[in-house]
């Protein structure tokens, strides 16, 4: 709806859409927008939380972590087979 309109539909719009009451359709959007603890259990077993199952963007995916520690060692490698001259013009690069 908000492409179609250009704007935020109104809760009387979404209503007639949804055919769903105005006032229950208020209600959700106030739901919707009240904060909820990561530790609120999700299922029916208490083992699982909300928390869990949202990812962590500042974390290395264990692919990405792998990659890099063999980009390091073979560079590292291929440092350590040239001269010291040689090895120190690419670092200063």
């Amino acid at each position: 709806m908000l492409q179609e309109m250009g704007r935020e539909p109104t809760p009387e719009e979404l209503g007639e859409r949804l055919e769903m009451p105005e006032d229950k359709v208020r209600k959700v959007l106030k739901i919707a927008k009240e904060p909820i603890s990561m530790e609120t259990p999700i299922g029916d077993d208490d083992d699982s939380h909300l928390g869990d199952f949202i990812e962590d963007g500042t974390m290395l995916l264990p692919i990405d972590m792998a990659t890099g520690e063999g980009l390091i060692e073979a560079t590292r490698n291929v440092l350590g087979g040239l001269t010291a001259r040689e090895a120190k013009v690419l670092r200063m690069r």
